[in-house]
């Protein structure tokens, strides 16, 4: 009310609107429900460790960072089953656009907007934009926001403590620093590893994202991670006592 504002986009200081077509107005036109879904693509870190925040206020450096257009199920880390996938190759949750007039507020982890009566709206999810995620941008910024994450665990992230990625950085940042400092380390990319992701398909340019591409192929998840090297088998020791000889029939 204050802005004047038809609709509200819920994004944060590291999210930056991507609209290919270039009229945002049209998108929230043609919405079918008061809320539409954005999704999040995660912007690779340089390979050469440079600030990938330097792109900001730069719209063409934007449009040619190269993010996962077809991210893998971050189910894999929670369950644990691939433990050493780096977050930033992972799925995350979709921002909501929604009508001014409806929404009063947002669910704790800013994904759904919700009404005077707590309720969330029906929405749609659109293809015509989306959104360039800059998770990851240096170390000493990273390690900062886990120390912070870390500092208010006890008390401000005790009465909401959503957010899983959150967890998992204020423990990793409890002991020292060098836990945290590999998990940043690990979403650094070398030259190969990106050049398999493009060939999969899962990482393109910003701009040019093809929205079928955001369909999540678990079976497909699992043959690619092999290929790039990560949920690898771990090979254990097991004694296995005496061999057995087994007569022949």
């Amino acid at each position: 009310a204050r802005f004047a504002a038809d609709w509200v986009l819920r994004i944060d200081a590291d999210e930056f609107l991507m609209v290919p077509g270039g009229d945002l107005k049209a998108v929230c036109a043609g919405a079918p429900h008061d809320e539409v879904h954005l999704r999040r693509l995660n912007a690779l870190v340089p390979c050469d460790g440079s600030d990938l925040s330097e792109v900001v206020g730069a719209p063409r450096r934007l449009a040619a960072l190269p993010v996962m257009a077809r991210p893998f199920p971050n189910e894999l880390v929670r369950s644990g089953d691939v433990a050493d996938i780096p977050l930033i190759l992972t799925h995350v949750a979709q921002r909501p656009m929604t009508r001014a007039e409806p929404i009063v507020g947002y669910d704790p982890g800013g994904h759904l907007g919700l009404d005077a009566d707590g309720r969330s709206f029906d929405h749609a999810v659109t293809d015509a934009a989306w959104i360039v995620h800059l998770w990851f941008t240096t170390e000493e910024r990273f390690l900062g926001k886990a120390k912070f994450l870390h500092d208010i665990t006890a008390s401000v992230r005790s009465r909401t403590p959503g957010g899983w990625q959150w967890s998992r950085w204020a423990s990793q940042a409890a002991p020292a620093t060098s836990e945290i400092s590999a998990e940043f380390r690990r979403q650094v990319l070398d030259e190969t590893t990106l050049a398999t992701l493009q060939a999969q398909g899962r990482v393109t340019r910003a701009d040019a994202v093809d929205p079928l591409a955001f369909l999540q192929d678990t079976d497909r998840a699992a043959d690619d991670l092999r290929s790039l090297g990560y949920g690898q088998p771990r090979i254990a020791t097991v004694d296995k006592g005496p061999p057995v000889t087994v007569p022949r029939r």
